[in-house]
């Protein structure tokens, strides 16, 4: 039996039944998942757990997806962290929130 490799998927969410719909349906797939319910958590379950993949709300409170983005980032550049592809999710459909989320280090 071929043995598939163990991925790690943090979410990253201010309502837990987000985090929870898409924790089941990646736990069915057999992905490894986390979740958090804001920035300081997320980056909290980074610096012990580091994920494959980041699955980020643009829009909570404290500190926004933005922000979180950017600081992964500036840990990635520093070498404290190896590089992690965060996907933002939102219900902003702007170019403008595009280009920022982008802007900050978002890879989609």
């Amino acid at each position: 039996m071929e043995r598939r490799p163990h991925y790690k998927i943090l979410i990253v969410d201010d309502h837990e039944d987000n985090i929870e719909l898409l924790r089941a349906r990646l736990e069915a797939r057999g992905y490894e998942v986390e979740g958090a319910n804001d920035g300081q958590a997320a980056l909290d379950v980074v610096d012990r757990w580091c994920p494959d993949l980041i699955l980020l709300d643009v829009m909570m409170p404290k500190m926004d997806g933005m922000e979180v983005v950017r600081r992964l980032k500036a840990k990635t550049e520093r070498k404290e962290l190896p590089f992690i592809p965060v996907i933002m999710q939102t219900a902003l459909d702007s170019t403008e929130n595009k280009v920022e989320g982008l802007d900050a280090g978002a890879d989609d």
